[in-house]
């Protein structure tokens, strides 16, 4: 399963707890699975799916002078040795419905070996805010509370939909976050960009030609993509690219092996259909 709703990803109420406390102490639920992205000859395409952990914190932490910072962070765990995620490699992480445009990525992160000695003192540095130094915190090239056995991608702070305006039945109906990993995030999303296959669907766009429209949809007139729509073209693109990276939102098993700009056609043509309806010249 690479995905889970949203709502089991609600987190319980913080607490103003010993902060202290060692990622062990908390439970850490292995029931998802990340959809690795890799090369198979020259295509990218899916591959594994890769069991992982994710728990919901409610890290706090003093930060110097008297400052505490409190906030919300999603962490997702590997067991080091018994996982083919490499420290480096890049979680992704996408809600479906894609139409929201949340994506999200953080690197596996070793942890502390020494232990919480070994972590470095935030008191010696000047925060100007608690954002500053949550930053800080994301920055480290370690996981800044393992001190175990596991890799850690942490999101702090996630633009979480249960932070947002959307109504409540999106995020208890059908609302997801879908999961990936690939070891060059970056690249991945170049070389897609650059295929034959995102051209011609720019080429489409730019000509007024592509379908977007539902397959099934009843239509006394086939449509065509508004002017405010086809500008947003290369955007739309380079999102639907990402949120392709983490992986398909449902049956997932029947994706391996399948080239990943398949799943960026999909997500591109859904994204078209979103703006033309809700957009305007």
């Amino acid at each position: 399963m690479g995905s889970i709703a949203i709502a089991h990803l609600m987190p319980s109420p913080p607490k103003e707890a010993d902060h202290s406390v060692p990622v062990g102490g908390y439970a850490i639920r292995q029931d998802l699975t990340a959809m690795r992205v890799g090369f198979d000859s020259s295509r990218l395409v899916y591959g594994e799916e890769v069991p992982m952990g994710h728990a919901v914190k409610w890290r706090i932490e003093d930060h110097g002078d008297g400052q505490r910072a409190r906030w919300n962070r999603l962490e997702y765990k590997v067991h080091r040795r018994q996982t083919t995620i490499k420290p480096g490699e890049r979680l992704v992480i996408a809600e479906h419905p894609y139409s929201s445009g949340w994506v999200q990525t953080a690197p596996f992160k070793p942890p502390f070996k020494k232990g919480m000695t070994e972590r470095p003192d935030p008191s010696v540095q000047k925060f100007m805010s608690a954002t500053d130094f949550i930053a800080w915190v994301e920055a480290q090239p370690k996981d800044y509370w393992e001190t175990g056995a596991y890799l850690t991608a942490g999101i702090s702070e996630p633009d979480v939909p249960w932070l947002s305006d959307k109504k409540a039945r999106n995020i208890f109906g059908s609302a997801l976050y879908v999961y990936g990993v690939c070891d060059d995030f970056e690249g991945h999303a170049r070389k897609l960009y650059e295929t034959n296959e995102a051209q011609q669907l720019l080429s489409m766009t730019d000509k007024n030609i592509i379908k977007f429209w539902f397959a099934h949809a009843k239509l006394g007139r086939l449509p065509k993509l508004r002017e405010g729509t086809m500008d947003e073209a290369e955007h739309l693109l380079s999102l639907s690219i990402v949120q392709a990276l983490a992986g398909p939102h449902e049956d997932s098993a029947t994706w391996i092996g399948r080239p990943v700009i398949e799943k960026v056609d999909d997500i591109y043509r859904g994204h078209l259909n979103n703006k033309n309806r809700t957009g305007s010249d």
